[in-house]
């Protein structure tokens, strides 16, 4: 599947949303990108009503 997410910082910060498949980030080098229970940094999935 594929994963939109924002960077969080600011436009002027260089902040900006990205698409990449769910496949990458698990790769991520860097773990705290990783979609696991186990990192912190990751809040979970939300899927919009309106895909339903």
């Amino acid at each position: 599947g594929m994963v939109v997410y924002h960077t969080g910082l600011t436009p002027e910060q260089g902040g900006e949303v990205r698409l990449l498949s769910l496949e990458t980030l698990v790769k991520h080098p860097d773990a705290s990108w990783h979609p696991v229970a186990e990192n912190p940094n990751f809040l979970g999935f939300y899927r919009w009503k309106i895909l339903d």
